[in-house]
């Protein structure tokens, strides 16, 4: 049962990421990486990036990443309540 309710956290956790990342995708045209990547390897990295991120935008992909961790509670709540495992 654990490793099951292991695969079940896994793909609801990697299924909230994917759909955040498209969502937030759509509405700012940037996803989450640039925010907690340090600049001087983002700039190695892809040299020609042309987003710039003032404090703002950096907090903006922090709280999208933050909402899709709250979001995840309720599916956390759900598994350990059916017995796949025994987060509380």
């Amino acid at each position: 049962m654990i490793v099951a309710g292991f695969i079940l956290l896994v793909s609801f956790f990697f299924a909230a990421f994917v759909a955040a990342q498209f969502f937030f995708y759509r509405y700012t045209k940037r996803i989450f990486w640039r925010a907690f990547m340090p600049l001087a390897l983002r700039k190695t990295l892809l040299p020609d990036d042309t987003v710039k991120m003032d404090v703002f935008t950096v907090m903006e992909e922090y709280i999208a990443l933050f909402l899709v961790g709250s979001f995840m509670m309720l599916p956390i709540i759900a598994i350990s309540s059916m017995g796949f495992l025994n987060v509380f």
